[in-house]
């Protein structure tokens, strides 16, 4: 077991009329021999959801304690007053040696402050880490070419309950409104972060040293064309839903690295639920209206269709500040694929809570379970009901777990996980 020798509190340095404070930190080994340590601590002034960071400094060097070696929730905490957070320390100081002195940090913040959350990716690929920072709003002068570059943004949602499917009353399914109805309601028990705009071809180039893309090329164009080994990895980064770890050298695997954060694909239902913001889901377009044909100006405000992917953010966003939610390139998430006569048993069954989609038992063409979801529709999906089936309901495989596939109409859009994964 490591040898903690100090603890020390942090006050913290967010503005507002009642900013949480964290008053003191006791840290303590779990028990005899064991290698987690409980930090607990006590909160004043929290008069609503409130978020904690912690820290640790060795040999007068900061860093962030890793999210993945923290076994308690530290985001949107519900007026905390008191409580405790339990560290891996074996894996939070591995390298460190058996004998050292370690400083515990505790910072809590008022979650209304943190809004967005903005990663600096401009030391590219050989750095150690990446600056996380948070905004309460956007910028005055709204979302310029930073952050499409060198920061990517990713949006705060809270844990709640949405809809996934379509309503029997809902047209535009091609015929199919036996599979994706009825709607069913999903809890989403933790909260997430997801990205204000697909991921740049810049954002990737910085992170992987690599330029894949092939339709429509510039810096804040959207990513495309890359592989699954390259987003999530071929050893681990396959096993999901069993287990959420990635391989190292994929883009998951290093911005989890170098931001300590728990980054990921969406699942699915994190995906519907931020298209749709948090609206019924009883529509085709992202502000909770329906669209009639392809030509239909309400569809193309935000679904580009063309010949090639356009810059990210060139159209509308939906009522939550996202954009590219429909069209341009379509996006991947980490569930497996199943097709089936229901979209609930493809889905995830009777599975309303937290889903992160089937298992690998599925058999299509003797490959068991390799497909993986895309949302959104690409733009070369010129047919309306294809762009309308994309958004509203599970679409049709075109990743592999176990192949190179790469289509120039897919891409991707973080996400970034208050809680631990499934299997952890």
């Amino acid at each position: 077991m490591k040898k903690l020798l100090s603890a020390c509190i942090v006050f913290s340095s967010t503005v507002g009329l009642a900013a949480p404070e964290v008053t003191s930190i006791i840290v303590r080994q779990l028990w005899p021999w064991s290698s987690k340590l409980r930090v607990e601590y006590q909160i004043t002034g929290a008069t609503g959801s409130t978020d904690l960071d912690a820290s640790v400094t060795v040999g007068g060097v900061t860093t962030p304690v890793n999210a993945e070696y923290v076994d308690s929730e530290i985001r949107s905490l519900d007026k905390p007053v008191s409580g405790s957070i339990v560290i891996d320390a074996e894996k939070q100081f591995a390298g460190a040696g058996n004998n050292f002195a370690a400083t515990v940090s505790l910072t809590a913040s008022d979650a209304s402050t943190r809004k967005y959350m903005v990663i600096d990716l401009s030391a590219g690929k050989d750095a150690a880490s990446y600056p996380v920072s948070y905004l309460s709003d956007e910028p005055a002068g709204g979302w310029t070419d930073e952050y499409k570059k060198e920061k990517l943004v990713l949006r705060r949602v809270e844990a709640g309950t949405c809809s996934m499917g379509a309503y029997a009353s809902t047209t535009g399914l091609g015929g199919q409104n036996d599979i994706y109805c009825p709607a069913r309601g999903v809890t989403l028990t933790h909260g997430y972060y997801i990205g204000v705009f697909e991921v740049t071809q810049r954002q990737w180039e910085l992170v992987m040293n690599s330029h894949p893309s092939q339709a429509g090329i510039g810096d804040t164009y959207p990513l495309e064309n890359m592989s699954w080994e390259e987003v999530r990895g071929m050893t681990l980064g396959t096993n999901w839903p069993y287990s959420a770890e990635v391989d190292a050298s994929s883009f998951i695997g290093k911005m989890r690295a170098r931001t300590s954060l728990r980054v990921d694909l969406p699942t699915a239902a994190q995906w519907e639920n931020a298209a749709h913001a948090g609206c019924a889901g009883l529509s085709g377009l992202p502000n909770g209206t329906h669209a009639t044909a392809i030509d239909d100006s309400a569809l193309l405000a935000y679904a580009h269709i063309g010949s090639a992917a356009v810059p990210v953010g060139t159209l509308q966003a939906n009522n939550w500040g996202l954009y590219d939610v429909l069209g341009n390139v379509a996006e991947l998430c980490v569930d497996r694929f199943q097709q089936s006569g229901k979209m609930e048993s493809h889905e995830y069954g009777n599975f309303r809570k937290d889903p992160v989609g089937p298992g690998n038992s599925y058999t299509r063409t003797n490959w068991g379970g390799i497909f993986r979801v895309i949302r959104g529709g690409g733009f070369s999906d010129t047919d309306y009901h294809r762009v309308s089936l994309y958004y509203n309901n599970y679409v049709f495989d075109i990743s592999s777990g176990r192949t190179a596939y790469r289509s120039t109409s897919v891409g991707l859009r973080l996400a970034v996980n208050f809680a631990a994964y499934p299997g952890e």
